[in-house]
This record gives C-alpha cells, sequence and structure tokens, in this order.
C-alpha cells in the first residue's frame, strides 16, 4: 500500500504543467509541439488561449526555461532550419491568400507590416530567406553568436524581452534587475 501511495505522489509531481508562465505566456516544448501539429518546434509564446499561437516570443529551440511572479528566464539554440521553414511558409500563405481572393490588406511579415500585393511578388528561394534572416530583427540578432546559446530574460509585468543575450551579459543584468532565477 505505501508502494501504490509512492507512486501515485510521484506521478503527481512529475506531471506538474510548466508550460503556463503567467501573464498569457506559454513555453511550448518540443514534445507538445508535435503532438499540437506545430512543426516549429519549442517557443515561448504570449496569447489570451494556451495552444493559440498568437505571438511567438522567442523562436526555436528553446531548451530551458524558469519563471516566476515577474519574470521569465530562458535559453535558446537558434535553429537557423525552422527560421527559414517559419518563413517561407508564412511568406506562402500570405501569397496564397492574396492569389485566390484578390484582395488587399496589411499584415505582418517577419516582423514588418506589408501589404499582400507586395507579398504576392515576392520570390520564395533560398535568397530572399536568407536575405530577411540576415538584414531583419530579431532574426539577424539571434544568429549573431554561432555555435552558442542565446539567453533572454522577459519582464512579465512591462512585456519587455531582454535579448538575445550572451551568458556573460545575462546573468550581469540578472544581477542588476535582482532577478533570483537559475536553470
Amino acid at each position: 500500500m505505501k508502494k501504490l501511495a509512492f507512486i501515485i505522489l510521484l506521478l503527481l509531481v512529475s506531471c506538474k504543467d510548466n508550460s503556463t508562465l503567467g501573464n498569457n505566456y506559454y513555453y511550448l516544448t518540443r514534445y507538445e509541439a508535435e503532438d499540437n501539429g506545430y512543426p516549429y518546434g519549442s517557443i515561448i509564446y504570449k496569447s489570451k488561449q494556451k495552444n493559440l499561437y498568437s505571438k511567438i516570443i522567442i523562436y526555436s529551440d528553446v531548451i530551458k526555461v524558469k519563471s516566476n511572479k515577474n519574470y521569465i528566464i530562458t535559453m535558446q539554440k537558434p535553429n537557423i532550419n525552422i527560421l527559414k521553414s517559419i518563413i517561407k511558409d508564412d511568406i506562402t500563405f500570405w501569397k496564397e491568400h492574396y492569389l485566390k481572393t484578390k484582395k488587399d490588406s496589411i499584415v505582418i511579415l517577419s516582423y514588418d507590416t506589408i501589404s499582400l500585393k507586395k507579398i504576392s511578388k515576392l520570390l520564395i528561394n533560398s535568397k530572399s530567406i536568407d536575405s530577411i534572416i540576415k538584414n531583419k530583427e530579431p532574426y539577424s540578432s539571434m544568429l549573431k553568436q554561432k555555435h552558442s546559446n542565446n539567453y533572454y530574460i522577459i519582464d512579465k509585468n512591462k512585456n519587455i524581452v531582454i535579448g538575445p543575450l550572451t551568458k556573460y551579459n545575462f546573468e550581469k543584468i540578472k544581477l542588476q534587475m535582482s532577478i533570483k532565477l537559475d536553470f
């Protein structure tokens, strides 16, 4: 009987949901992404509803996350292949939408507002996608530190993202802001 109670307790503790980070911030693990049909890996997103990826805050691959009442800290290993897929899929989706409806409007594509008519004229090839990654924020900052992890601090109350940071700057800013979170 004691063994059964111990196993039940262990299951309850191990099934803790770490995906809800507070203030409408969520962590989507790679495994949950696969289960939910989200093809772009582990992310931090902000949304009024869990599993509705309204605004991606930190792109794949998010490998560590901790949070408290005021802050979220996260470690990211940028995945350039996933970034390229996201950009290509977004361009393709909006291009097809415009060609089907012939109605122009303004949408957000790669953190810029752009008309659907302009999107319909974009070439979808590796050169154009590489250009977006190289020249647009946050992509270009994410990939500056080759073969290294990026670190972020999210102030949940002010909706401010600090990063990508090096490990050294991350620890320095955590100390300055008196953030008592560690991975």
